[in-house]
């Protein structure tokens, strides 16, 4: 009786290891691709690294921003270079010598009619 049994037995452990794999791989897969799977958690959180280092230069950039807006709200001398800079704003009375290299429209002009003319 006992040999029939192990012969009955191996059999059955046989299908039994089989279908334990076939489970676990139907798991693993689910694992993997579903929705909520693994591979989705990988892109999610590799998204996420990159929406937090954005949000930190976003921060850092609000800050100096922030940073500017107080000092050109209290700030005289700043104001004014800003506005010199900018805008090219003159003081009262000032005289702008420009060194640039580059000619005025008006200048350009005046050449191209003195080519023109003889």
């Amino acid at each position: 009786m006992a040999k029939s049994y192990k012969k009955i037995r191996r059999p059955e452990r046989r299908r039994l290891v089989a279908l334990l794999v076939m489970v676990l791989l139907a798991f693993s897969a689910w694992i993997l691709f579903s929705p909520y799977g693994a591979i989705r958690y990988y892109r999610v959180s590799r998204d996420l690294r990159a929406v937090k280092s954005e949000t930190q230069r976003i921060d850092a950039e609000n800050k100096d921003l922030a940073a500017e807006i107080h000092q050109l709200k209290t700030d005289r001398s700043y104001q004014e270079s800003v506005a010199r800079s900018t805008f090219g704003m003159v003081k009262k009375n000032e005289i702008v010598f420009d060194f640039s290299g580059e000619k005025s429209e008006k200048k350009k002009e005046k050449e191209e009619g003195k080519r023109q003319a003889p």
